[in-house]
């Protein structure tokens, strides 16, 4: 007599078996119900992973020095020709850059600071011009790179404005040779990002790229009252007119010393009258 064998399927099978099934309905019943999962966006990086076998990749690389140095000119108002920026992207690349190239033919940067450093000295900018330049560089990085390729995302303008104005006197008048110097809250190496302007014989100032919105302005010449303001900036374009006021002057001392040497040379002569 042979015995009927019954097989089922135990708890334990069957409990995974719904999960199973619950895994592969989800995508199915999220979409009919709108429901959309998230989906990984593409972020492009400044350097690959760090491979320790090798040695530190590069802070950011470039391809063309001249067609990049166009895009700096533009960007921070150095106001360079079009042969002036094909002079300096050549005398950079012969000079200074070789010294950056890396195997395969682009600029690396290592060293952010060294390398504005080089260019700027290159180029002639001034300490003011090379400190801006390490901030544009290090926050056109920060966003550039990093967010470009996320769908949607609109890149931050780079706070920066332009700023234009007269200075006068107490009567109206043009003042030559005032020093107008804007120091922005923004800090790069632990320095305040400054911009100076010397007024003309008429009077007028500009300053071609002032960093941030906040700034501290200074004005001040010699034999003037300075004047110091705090202001938010909140235009690309700013005019701004300053009045000097003129120190109070000291009493002349001319007058007094012909009065005193008149006094004493009649005082000698009269001694000497009662002397003969």
């Amino acid at each position: 007599m042979r015995r009927s064998v019954k097989r089922g399927i135990s708890g334990y099978s069957f409990f995974f078996l719904v999960i199973l099934v619950a895994a592969l309905l989800v995508p199915v019943v999220s979409a009919g119900n709108g429901f959309a999962l998230p989906q990984s966006t593409a972020v492009i990086h400044t350097t690959p992973p760090l491979n320790l076998t090798t040695r530190v990749h590069p802070q950011f690389s470039i391809i063309n020095i001249t067609q990049t140095l166009a895009l700096w000119n533009d960007d921070m108002h150095w106001g360079l020709t079009e042969s002036r920026i094909k002079e300096y992207g050549d005398k950079l690349e012969n000079q200074v850059l070789v010294n950056y190239r890396d195997d395969m033919g682009w600029f690396a940067v290592y060293n952010l600071t060294e390398f504005v450093d080089d260019v700027g000295s290159t180029i002639g900018l001034d300490d003011e011009q090379k400190l801006a330049f390490a901030y544009h560089e290090k926050d056109w990085q920060q966003y550039k790179i990093e967010f470009m390729e996320i769908p949607g995302f609109k890149s931050p303008e780079i706070l920066h404005f332009f700023a234009s104005g007269k200075v006068l006197d107490n009567t109206s008048r043009p003042v030559p040779g005032v020093t107008v110097r804007f120091i922005s809250d923004l800090t790069y190496d632990g320095k305040n990002l400054s911009s100076t302007a010397i007024s003309d014989h008429d009077g007028n100032w500009w300053i071609k790229i002032a960093w941030g919105k906040h700034q501290s302005i200074n004005v001040t010449k010699d034999g003037y009252e300075p004047v110091t303001q705090e202001i938010t900036l909140e235009n690309e374009t700013n005019v701004m007119d300053f009045q000097l006021t003129p120190q109070p002057k000291p009493a002349p001392v001319f007058p007094f010393v012909v009065v005193i040497s008149v006094f004493i040379g009649y005082l000698a002569i009269r001694s000497r009258k009662k002397d003969g």
